[in-house]
């Protein structure tokens, strides 16, 4: 829980500066000159000021966000060829297993797995890696955002 002084002045800061100095002024005037009730007038000054000042109090309770990991995978037509089906069964689990070792209590990781196939229709041919990373990134804060990783054989 996080607990504090909130201040949303009804005049700006450098004002209220100014007043304060004013008011501190002239109390010590009042003082310096022997005056009556200076206590209570700088009392009820300092009451003023506070009251411009506008405090609350704040009191909020927060659960924080994980951040979050993209795994990238190429799943176009030229992953299938030779050993490459193989290396991906094997580098999937092994790279899922090494962000959850990653990921302490203190601050979570969730791994977000995007999968990206052939483009399809007319225009250039190829893997669409880069928009389908923006559309994933798209969905979280840049805040939450850890890092990604590329899967691919880079055609």
């Amino acid at each position: 829980m996080i607990e504090q002084i909130a201040f949303a002045p009804m005049l700006p800061w450098a004002v209220l500066a100014v007043a304060a100095a004013l008011v501190l002024g002239l109390v010590a005037f009042a003082l310096w000159r022997g005056l009556a009730g200076w206590a209570l007038r700088a009392l009820a000054a300092l009451t003023l000021l506070i009251a411009l000042a506008d405090p609350s109090w704040k009191q909020e309770e927060r659960d924080y966000l994980t951040d979050i990991a993209f795994l990238v995978i190429d799943e176009s037509a030229s992953q299938g060829i030779d050993i490459r089906p193989e290396q991906m069964a094997q580098t999937v689990p092994a790279l899922e297993a090494a962000l959850t070792a990653l990921s302490r209590a203190e601050q979570p990781l969730e791994t977000r797995i995007v999968r990206v196939a052939d483009s399809i229709g007319d225009g250039p041919r190829g893997t669409r890696v880069a928009t389908a990373l923006a559309a994933a990134l798209a969905e979280v804060s840049p805040d939450r955002v850890a890092g990604a990783i590329l899967l691919s054989d880079g055609r």
